[in-house]
């Protein structure tokens, strides 16, 4: 659970949510064919398109990043960058012509429902990526626990909001600035804690960069 202290947030967040880029332009830079999957699966999941759309750009930019198709770091392929747990698991291909088996990908490989289940395919890995956000959230739609799940960097969390903003997101500024409070604020008891205090494992996602 998330303890927000009484404070002032830091210049820097609300600075980090600000922008030149308007939403209709920073939606137009987004492939059509990807936007229309990032709100296809947002709907489906119950997550909003732009919070997948901010993961999508940061990940591999929306499918357009070659590296993105190179397994690396435990098996980690495809435009949202699931990984498999090994490159050779990333690389092998059955005979129903499923890619990827194992880690994170094989817990999720199966959401988009129509096999063969690809980690190559951007219907399947978006599709893959909303269930997981989706349940990582919970109930209460902790949209930044879930992406800290995804990828356990502060300034990953931070970015993916910032992003998500831009597209459109009206609630993405606010949790930012709930998001840096919780990373700069001092624990005021030994109850209570400014700091985010999840427990699960997050997914490895090595290729983030802020730019």
């Amino acid at each position: 659970m998330l303890a927000v202290c009484a404070v002032v947030a830091p210049a820097g967040a609300q600075a980090s949510c600000t922008t030149s880029v308007t939403r209709a332009s920073a939606v137009a830079s987004i492939p059509g064919d990807y936007l229309a999957l990032y709100q296809k699966w947002g709907g489906r999941y119950g997550v909003p398109w732009q919070l997948l759309a901010a993961v999508g750009s940061v990940e591999s930019r929306h499918g357009r990043d070659p590296g993105a198709y190179v397994p690396h770091t435990r098996g980690v392929l495809g435009p949202m960058q699931f990984q498999a747990g090994s490159n050779k698991a990333a690389r092998r291909v059955n005979a129903a012509g499923d890619q990827g088996f194992g880690g994170t990908w094989g817990i999720w490989r199966r959401s988009s429902g129509h096999p063969p289940y690809r980690m190559d395919d951007p219907d399947d890995e978006i599709a893959a990526a909303a269930a997981k956000i989706a349940f990582d959230a919970g109930t209460a739609h902790l949209w930044p626990r879930a992406i800290w799940r995804y990828n356990a960097l502060h300034a990953y969390r931070k970015t993916v909001l910032r992003r998500a903003a831009r597209f459109g997101m009206s609630s993405a500024c606010g949790l930012l600035r709930k998001s840096e409070q919780a990373a700069v604020s001092p624990p005021r008891s030994s109850r209570i804690s400014c700091a985010w205090r999840w427990t699960a494992r997050p997914m490895s996602t090595s290729r983030f960069r802020t730019a």
